[in-house]
């Protein structure tokens, strides 16, 4: 789930800054000395993106496991004893469908 909240996030923020440059572009377009400038955009090939975690609870019973991943949580976590999971992901463009 955390994975996913940041890719989401990550999703969101590039929307955000496209829909900025979108506006910038036509504020660029209808003024005499922008209009010769490029217009600036965020383009986001690849991200990197590193977790730490600790489990704080393990139970072999149920299978449940509490994980702890707020930096707050992990001061308190000795080195040795977090763990990290590393991935990268690419972002692929897709054009929208002219109405």
């Amino acid at each position: 789930m955390v994975i996913g909240t940041i890719l989401t996030n990550l999703t969101l923020a590039k929307s955000e800054a496209d829909k900025a440059s979108a506006r910038l572009g036509e504020i660029y377009a209808q003024d005499n000395k922008l209009q010769y400038f490029s217009v600036p955009y965020l383009d986001i090939k690849t991200v990197e993106i590193e977790v730490k975690f600790a489990f704080s609870q393990i139970s072999a019973e149920n299978n449940e496991n509490e994980v702890l991943f707020l930096h707050e949580d992990l001061k308190m976590i000795s080195p040795e004893n977090l763990s990290s999971l590393k991935f990268s992901t690419t972002f692929t463009h897709i054009s929208p469908k002219k109405k």
